[in-house]
C-alpha cells in the first residue's frame, strides 16, 4: 500500500514570518507531470502558465478575529483561547490553554473587557464558555470577536503573536463571508491586478465557501 510520510525537519530560519509584498511575487513551484520535471517560477506567472478556458475555484470564506487572549479573573494568570464555533443559547465553543485548572463557573476576562464564564468541559478537551454582553443583548458573536479577539495566527509564524497588519496579510483579496479561523492559505498570494490580467486571458473563475475549522491545525 502506498503511503506518505510528512514529517521532515524544516528549519526556523527558513519559514518567512511575513508575507512577501506585493503578494503574488512569492515563488511557485510548477510540476509538469507529462516531462516528469519541476521548475521554480513566481505566482504572478500564473496567467501565463494557464491557457484559456481554464476556471480557477476560489474559497471565499473570511477569515475571523477567532484568538481570544486575556486573563483568569480568580488567579490573573495569562489566558488564551481559540473561537471554534458558536452552539445554541448564546454559547461558544472554545479550545483554550492557560497554566493551573480552571474549574467550571470561573470568569476569564479577554480584549477589552470580555467576561467570558467558563461552563463546561468537552470530551475532546475544549470549553464551552458563556459570554457576558454587559446588557447588549443584540451584539452578535462576530461584533464581539471583531472588538475583543484577535487574528489567528498559525503557531509557526511569531509563535501566534500578532501585529497591527495581520488582520489584512492573513485574508484572501476575494474573501467574503466571515467564518474561519484560519486562513485558506492557497489563496493568499492572488492579488486583484492578477485577477485583472487573467481575465483578459479569458481565464475565469467560480467561488464557493468553506470554512476553515479546528482540523487545520491537527496532525
Amino acid at each position: 500500500m502506498f503511503t506518505c510520510d510528512f514529517e521532515f525537519d524544516l528549519p526556523d530560519e527558513l519559514i518567512a514570518q511575513h508575507p512577501i509584498e506585493p503578494r503574488d511575487r512569492s515563488r511557485l513551484m510548477v510540476v509538469d507531470r507529462q516531462r516528469g520535471c519541476w521548475e521554480h517560477r513566481t505566482f504572478d506567472e500564473l496567467p501565463d502558465l494557464l491557457r484559456s478556458g481554464d476556471v480557477l475555484v476560489r474559497n471565499n470564506s473570511r477569515v475571523i478575529p477567532a484568538r481570544l487572549v486575556g486573563r483568569r479573573a480568580v488567579t490573573g494568570g495569562k489566558w488564551e483561547g481559540l473561537f471554534l464555533r458558536e452552539v445554541p443559547d448564546d454559547i461558544w465553543e472554545i479550545l483554550a490553554t492557560t497554566r493551573g485548572r480552571p474549574i467550571p463557573g470561573e470568569h476569564v476576562v479577554v480584549g477589552q473587557g470580555l467576561h467570558l464564564v467558563l461552563e463546561s468541559k468537552t470530551r475532546s478537551g475544549s470549553w464551552i464558555v458563556r459570554p457576558e454582553r454587559d446588557g447588549n443583548r443584540n451584539e452578535t458573536t462576530l461584533a464581539l470577536l471583531e472588538k475583543h479577539g484577535q487574528t489567528p495566527l498559525p503557531p509557526y509564524i511569531r509563535r501566534g503573536e500578532g501585529l497591527p497588519g495581520d488582520q489584512l496579510a492573513y485574508q484572501t483579496v476575494y474573501a467574503q463571508w466571515p467564518g474561519s479561523i484560519a486562513a485558506p492559505t492557497a489563496g493568499l498570494h492572488f492579488t486583484a491586478e492578477l485577477f485583472t490580467r487573467l481575465a483578459a486571458s479569458k481565464i475565469t473563475w467560480v467561488d464557493l465557501t468553506l470554512h476553515v475549522g479546528l482540523d487545520t491545525f491537527r496532525p
